[in-house]
C-alpha cells in the first residue's frame, strides 16, 4: 500500500509539472506573438521558408542560363521569380525577401527581361513576312523591306537556306559573324572599309566600330559604334546575334566619328539555324538610319 501511495503521489506531481510547463510555453508564445504584432514584424511561416528556398534555387538557375547566354530560358526563370515575389505570402513579408535578392541580381533580371523582349520580337519578325514588302527573290536569296511610319530607319530582311550544309558549316558560319575584323573582306560591293573591336566584355559580347563608304557624291562616308551580343537558342538549334548602337559604354571610351564621316545608328540581328536534312538557315534583319 505504501508503494501504491508513493506511485500515486508521483503521478500527480508529474501531471502538475507538465500542466505548468504547457501553461508557461503557451504564455511565452503568446508574449512573442504580441511583441511581433506591436513591432509589426511578421512571424516566419512555413510557406515563407519554402518560398525563400525556392527563390534562391530560381536565382541560381537564372544565373546558370545567363552564364550560358540562353536568354529565353533565363526569361522563363525570371518570370517564375516574379511570381514568387508577387505571391500573397511574399507580399506580407517583403522585407524577408529583400535579403535573398541582391541589387546585382535584380539588375540581371531587368537585363534578361529587356534582352528577351528584343529577341522574341526579332524571332517573330524573322519567322513572319506579315507587314514586309518583297523586294527580291533570286538564287534562293529572299529580300524584304519595311518602312516604319514616322521613323528614319530603313529595315531590310534577308533570308536564305544553304543546302548540303551540316553542323560543321553551321559552326563556320557562326564563326564568320564573330570575326568582326574580317567583315570588310566579305561585305557586299566593298562598301565596308574598316571594322575594329573596341572591347570584349565577355566571350559572346563586344563593342565594335565600322566605317562605310559608298563612293558616291554627295553621300558622305558613314561610321557606327555598336554593342553586339550572341545568344544560344538550344530549343531551336540556333544562334541569335543582336547589335545595337552605342553612344557611351562602361567597357571603353566611344571615339568620335572621323573627320568627314557621319555617324549612323545601326541595329542588326542575325539568326543562324541548323535545319534537318543537312540545311542551314541564315536570316538577317538590318535597321539603319542613313
Amino acid at each position: 500500500r505504501e508503494e501504491e501511495k508513493m506511485n500515486s503521489l508521483t503521478k500527480k506531481r508529474n501531471s502538475k509539472q507538465l500542466l505548468s510547463s504547457k501553461k508557461a510555453t503557451k504564455a511565452l508564445l503568446s508574449s512573442i506573438a504580441v511583441k511581433g504584432e506591436e513591432n509589426n514584424v511578421p512571424l516566419p511561416s512555413t510557406s515563407d521558408n519554402i518560398n525563400k528556398e525556392k527563390l534562391k534555387s530560381e536565382l541560381r538557375e537564372m544565373e546558370h542560363f545567363v552564364g550560358l547566354d540562353q536568354v529565353l530560358e533565363a526569361r522563363v526563370v525570371v518570370d517564375n521569380i516574379q511570381k514568387i515575389l508577387n505571391s500573397s505570402s511574399c507580399n506580407s513579408s517583403n522585407s524577408n525577401y529583400d535579403s535573398v535578392i541582391s541589387a546585382e541580381q535584380r539588375k540581371v533580371m531587368n537585363e534578361v527581361i529587356s534582352e528577351s523582349n528584343d529577341a522574341k520580337q526579332l524571332l517573330f519578325d524573322m519567322d513572319n513576312d506579315d507587314g514586309w514588302i518583297l523586294a527580291s527573290n533570286k538564287k534562293n536569296i529572299i529580300v524584304h523591306y519595311r518602312n516604319e511610319e514616322g521613323s528614319p530607319l530603313q529595315t531590310v530582311k534577308t533570308h536564305t537556306i544553304f543546302e548540303n550544309s551540316r553542323s560543321k558549316e553551321f559552326v563556320r558560319l557562326v564563326a564568320i559573324m564573330n570575326e568582326v575584323q574580317l567583315m570588310p573582306n566579305w561585305f557586299p560591293k566593298g562598301i565596308m572599309k574598316e571594322s575594329d573591336i573596341l572591347a570584349e566584355p565577355s566571350k559572346y559580347s563586344m563593342v565594335f566600330r565600322f566605317t562605310m563608304s559608298f563612293g558616291l557624291l554627295p553621300i558622305s562616308p558613314r561610321d557606327s559604334v555598336s554593342f553586339g551580343k550572341g545568344f544560344h537558342l538550344p530549343h531551336r538549334n540556333a544562334v541569335l546575334i543582336m547589335s545595337k548602337p552605342m553612344t557611351e559604354s562602361k567597357y571603353c571610351d566611344i571615339p568620335p566619328p572621323q573627320k568627314g564621316y557621319v555617324r549612323i545608328e545601326n541595329r542588326m540581328a542575325i539568326f543562324i539555324q541548323l535545319l534537318p536534312n543537312d540545311r542551314v538557315l541564315l536570316c538577317m534583319i538590318q535597321f539603319t538610319d542613313m
